[in-house]
Order: structure tokens, then C-alpha cells, then sequence
């Protein structure tokens, strides 16, 4: 599934987000929601063949902004893209075509017996890993008839309704708040019809006021929601090829140009530096 380059202008830094409601964007207001994203490479591109479909992909981090304290038990991070649709009729929108991981990813990262969890990492690895350090070896596991694995996941959900964007929906799970990755980086593909177009197309990534985060702690479960001063969410003006080799790289080893090579992107990925640091220890 090889693609050929649009010609696309090339900007100088990565899009910056902002509220769409254009008031003043804050760190405050994602710091209250353990929350961070940020936009690491735009690719436009063509498929070969005669269609006037253009792609764009989108190489996202998404980042939790978390004490040593905080687990991360769940977030749903809401995106669809869109475009000014003042004085637009009859032209095409963009839509999110395709997402990677493409499908929902399971990470191992201990046992459960019965109501009783043990961690695949040593208490004192878990708790301060977020800073860079980590001490002590595996522990005893013990077996078990009834025991099984516990898996923390990320999910793709797609909402496509007929004449409205595409919503996609990357929902974070570890019920027990034992480990989740502080970042995780994705794969989306926009598309458009750019017939009337040089190679390629402005548009805007919208991170939905939908947004929600739940984080435990040793006193109580947080439930992070939108501030009702914004009902409109954030989002990322798209104007052109920003580090286009890093989302150029993903998109062919998500599509299966370079086989043998594991994928950039996705929770299994994210996971990785922890779980050798696991390995190293038992």
C-alpha cells in the first residue's frame, strides 16, 4: 500500500493546540484533567490510482499528566476532523479514513487470583518508574488454578453517522490502576477529495470537550470531565508537512510496506521500555 507525496507546504513548527471557542488556551485547564496532546509529524500523501483522494497522516502523543501517587484507570480521548464550513457548499470535507493501532491492543502486565492481584513488577518499581528509576526483582507468583492474566488495553471506536464526521474514540483501560504508559503515541489517516486542490488541504483536528480521564490514588478515584466554560473542546489547525518523515515511517509500517518491522505506534510499543525493564529483573 505504497503512497507518493502531495505537494504540500512545509511549516516551520508543529501545530499548537487551542480552544475552539477561541478563548485563551491555559495548561492549567489539562493539568486539571491529567491530560496532555501534541501533534509529533503531518504527512500528506497520495495513493496511486486515478482518484483525487488525498491522505494526511497524523502522528499524535497523548500524555497523563500523573503524580507518583496517580494510576491512570481510564481515559476516552474523542477526535474527528473538520474544516471552516462557511461558504463551502458543494466541496468535500476531510474525514478520519483509517487509524493505527487499528484495532484494540492487550498489554500483560500481571495475574489475578480470584480478588487478589499480583503485579508483574516489583510495589516499588511501579510506584516511581514515572521518574526514571526503578529497584528490586520479580516476585513470587504462585499458581493457581483460576489465575489469569490481567491486561491493560487501548481501544479504536469509530462513530460514523451518515452526513457527519468521523468521531474516533481512543479509550485507555487498567481497571486497577496498576501500570498504563504515560505516553502513547497513534497513527490517523485524514482523507478528502482535493480535486480543486494542489496535492493537499487545510483542515482542523478537533480534540472534543468529551474528553475524560479517571485516575485512583491512595485516598480516592478522580473522575476528570470537561469544564463546562468549554463545551467546544480544542483543536489543531493543519496547514501543511511538519517532521513528515516520522509519520511517513509509521504510516508504511502500519500499512505493511516494511514487513518484518514492528509498528511505532500503540499501546505494545508504548509498553515496551517498562516490561524489558521487567524481564531484566526476574
Amino acid at each position: 500500500m505504497s503512497s507518493v507525496q502531495a505537494n504540500a507546504p512545509v511549516v516551520p513548527g508543529p501545530p499548537k493546540i487551542a480552544r475552539t471557542d477561541g478563548r485563551e488556551t491555559t495548561f492549567k485547564e489539562f493539568h486539571r484533567r491529567k491530560f496532555t496532546m501534541k501533534i509529533d509529524s503531518v504527512y500528506f500523501n497520495r495513493s496511486p490510482g486515478p482518484d483525487t483522494r488525498v491522505r494526511c497522516a497524523v502522528l499524535i502523543s497523548y500524555s497523563f499528566i500523573l503524580s507518583d501517587d496517580d494510576k491512570l484507570t481510564s481515559a476516552d480521548v474523542p477526535l474527528l476532523a473538520d474544516m471552516n464550513r462557511s461558504n463551502t457548499e458543494g466541496v468535500a470535507f476531510p474525514d478520519i479514513a483509517e487509524n493505527y493501532p487499528d484495532k484494540q491492543e492487550f498489554v500483560k502486565v500481571g495475574h489475578v487470583d480470584g480478588v487478589k492481584l499480583t503485579r508483574l513488577a516489583p510495589e516499588v518499581m511501579l510506584e516511581v518508574l514515572g521518574v526514571g528509576a526503578g529497584v528490586g526483582g520479580m516476585g513470587v507468583e504462585y499458581a493457581h488454578s483460576d489465575v489469569k492474566d490481567y491486561l491493560i488495553s487501548l481501544q479504536p471506536v469509530r462513530l460514523e453517522i451518515d452526513g457527519k464526521a468521523t468521531q474516533l474514540m481512543w479509550r485507555c483501560r487498567d481497571d486497577r490502576g496498576v501500570f498504563y504508559p504515560g505516553t502513547v503515541q497513534t497513527l490517523i489517516v485524514v482523507e478528502k477529495d482535493t480535486g480543486n486542490h494542489d496535492g493537499w488541504f487545510p483542515f482542523r483536528l478537533h480534540l472534543s470537550s468529551d474528553l475524560r480521564v479517571k485516575v485512583k490514588n491512595s485516598w480516592q478515584i478522580l473522575s476528570l470531565v470537561h469544564s463546562l466554560s468549554n463545551r467546544e473542546g480544542w483543536h489543531f489547525n493543519i496547514r501543511g508537512n511538519y517532521n513528515k518523515e516520522a509519520a511517513a515511517q509509521a504510516l508504511s509500517q502500519a500499512c505493511g510496506d516494511e514487513e518484518g518491522t514492528s509498528h511505532l505506534v500503540g499501546l505494545k510499543v508504548a509498553a515496551i521500555d517498562w516490561l524489558r525493564v521487567c524481564k531484566q529483573g526476574s
